[in-house]
């Protein structure tokens, strides 16, 4: 892989982790040092690589937890107004 198909890589990233503060936070290390690593400033090595790939893992595993629990797939995620499903018309039926 060539440097800029890496820095590329590395901005999507970022972009997922949720910017360069996020991204600052998550690796340990100032947003100067982030833009400096976007910017192609500074090398990516491999521990910072190592250290983005395992924010990725953690924010991808807490996405997933929040949709668990967010998802109306699941009939538990409903609140009572969300129990009866929409008429065609997209009005809601009613209790009777």
């Amino acid at each position: 892989m060539d440097d800029t198909t890496q820095i590329n890589l590395f901005r999507n990233a970022v972009d997922a982790i949720g910017g360069q503060a996020a991204t600052a936070a998550a690796l340990d290390m100032s947003e100067r040092s982030v833009r400096f690593l976007l910017a192609g400033e500074r090398r990516l090595h491999a521990g910072i690589l190592e250290a983005m790939s395992r924010a990725l893992i953690n924010h991808a595993t807490m996405c997933r937890a929040l949709e668990r629990q967010l998802s109306p797939a699941f009939i538990e995620n409903r609140t009572e107004a969300q129990a009866v499903p929409p008429k065609h018309d997209g009005n809601r039926a009613l209790k009777l």
